[in-house]
């Protein structure tokens, strides 16, 4: 590998897209060199939220959903093992070092991760074990090949090498060379001091095997993805996906599903839902739970969540799932019990699959159906409150883009919820010869607001050069039939707009607020 603080990996580092993150964590497995140094098998530069170096990776996974490292914790606490002490640790498991490392270094997490890697090719990285010795880990690494998505549903070469980010990644695996062979066998218990539990090594560090088979020797730079992911994915009569967000950069409504069923001859069933078409609102914004329907037992199944843009954001490789359990007990006497749980096999052939597909297609219009009241706006009782909640995940800052906003008390309203800066570009309102200025709120209205600034367009010499009622944010926005104080009073629809429709009335809208014809109001 080329010096990491060369322009072409300060590039690739840059491709991370780190605004936001403030914790870069390194973990280690390492083999003996020689002459008190340690060779690098496994290795992994995460970086991500201020909390992931606060905490160990087991209490990490767990925070973040993740049921086998919450059962694990659980264990290790009722074993009387204290996690607090594996935040930061370097310790010694027969031939190998195992050490996780948050680094605090000067500068942003670019800075942090190049340094550190600068350092493992050259003179090393220094760490620390409990009893103060210090122990030299170099690495020998050949090129990354491309920048990979990976998560806990992935089954890949980056995946096994950041398991403990509990979440999709986004980086790049470099391959470790000439290391010495055979390499020992991972251990597979928890270095505790005396006790010697049996909890995998993942649990230390975040590499994990894979049926079986430890990761293929390599040292991964990625970071963990913001915006939203599944956490659980579960089946029944039906598939529950959990998504978790980051609802300071998404919503649900920004979000789409998409489930692809197969059998051994092929794909049978295939669906992509628009959470913004579903009934969601009485869910919180940072935890939802999709049920989708499916055609039944004996599938393998493929979840994909993407984002209006069409991004892909996680992914759930194409799986089986457990659907009965048969436990068989037997006694010295001879004497044999037989339990099971779950459904006996059903008998499927092309007529049930058809009925079943029959099935799926009605719930599926049935959601979809549900979903309508909160796009066609016709009830004047419940359609601004149906925009106030939307417009409660603005981010960034709000800009309102609508002719006659303002000049009905009403239509103040539907900021009620805003939590962003807010800024309203109207228009006069003109009757005959007459134009007046829309005038500025009580200031009740808009108190709650960080700012809201106010601009409204003359068109005693020029027309208005928008019609439709337009909401922008960042990465996402609304367009809506009519002003708020005409929902529901003459039926609109409200639907979400995609993040380049939404930077494109961005643009427009600024070229306007900045026009000579637009006057300030506040």
């Amino acid at each position: 590998m080329s010096n990491p603080l060369s322009p072409s990996f300060t590039s690739l580092l840059g491709r991370l897209d780190t605004d936001g993150d403030s914790a870069v964590v390194a973990s280690l497995a390492a083999v003996p060199a020689g002459d008190g140094l340690w060779r690098v098998v496994y290795g992994s530069v995460l970086i991500g939220p201020a909390q992931m170096a606060a905490v160990c990776w087991l209490d990490w996974r767990a925070d973040n959903g993740d049921g086998w490292a919450l059962q694990h914790r659980h264990a290790l606490a009722h074993s009387g093992v204290e996690l607090g002490q594996y935040s930061r640790f370097t310790t010694i498991d027969g031939d190998w070092l195992l050490a996780r490392v948050p680094l605090t270094s000067a500068g942003g997490p670019h800075e942090r991760a190049g340094q550190w890697m600068e350092q493992l090719v050259t003179t090393g990285v220094r760490v620390n074990d409990a009893q103060g010795m210090e122990h030299i880990v170099r690495a020998e690494l050949a090129p990354a090949d491309t920048l990979a998505l990976a998560s806990r549903w992935m089954r890949a070469g980056l995946h096994q090498l950041t398991q403990a980010a509990a979440r999709p990644v986004h980086g790049y695996r470099f391959p470790v060379v000439n290391l010495p062979a055979p390499l020992p066998d991972l251990p597979d218990v928890w270095p505790a001091g005396s006790r010697h539990l049996a909890t995998p090594l993942s649990t230390l560090t975040g590499f994990t095997a894979h049926n079986g088979q430890a990761p293929t020797p390599a040292v991964a730079v990625a970071r963990l993805r913001r915006t939203a992911w599944f956490s659980d994915v579960r089946v029944d009569a039906l598939v529950h996906a959990d998504i978790v967000l980051d609802s300071g950069r998404t919503s649900p409504a920004s979000l789409e599903v998409d489930l692809e069923e197969f059998t051994d001859d092929g794909l049978v069933q295939a669906r992509r839902l628009r959470l913004s078409d579903l009934a969601l609102s009485s869910q919180t914004a940072e935890r939802i739970t999709v049920v989708l329907p499916t055609l039944g037992a004996g599938l393998r199944r493929q979840l994909r969540l993407y984002d209006r843009g069409g991004r892909l954001l996680d992914s759930l490789d194409a799986s089986y799932f457990v659907e009965r359990v048969v436990v068989t007990a037997s006694t010295p006497e001879g004497l044999t019990t037989t339990t099971s749980v779950g459904s006996s096999p059903a008998i499927v052939d092309a007529v049930t699959r058809l009925s079943s597909l029959d099935v799926a297609e009605a719930e599926y219009t049935r959601m979809l159906e549900e979903g309508l009241a909160h796009r066609i706006a016709d009830d004047p009782a419940t359609a601004r409150d149906i925009l106030r909640d939307l417009l409660e995940q603005a981010r960034g800052q709000l800009l309102v883009l609508d002719p006659y906003f303002g000049h009905k008390v009403d239509d103040w309203e539907v900021l009620r919820r805003a939590s962003v800066p807010v800024r309203v570009l109207t228009a006069h309102k003109k009757r005959g010869q007459r134009i007046t200025p829309v005038a500025s709120p009580a200031a009740n209205l808009y108190a709650h607001l960080p700012s809201l600034t106010i601009r409204s367009w003359d068109p005693g010499t020029q027309k208005v050069p928008w019609h439709d009622r337009v909401y922008i944010w960042e990465q996402g926005g609304l367009s809506v039939g009519t002003s708020p104080s005409g929902l529901g009073r003459r039926q609109a629809r409200i639907d979400h707009i995609s993040p380049t429709e939404a930077a494109a009335w961005y643009v427009r809208f600024n070229c306007w607020w900045n026009d000579i014809h637009s006057a300030h109001v506040l």
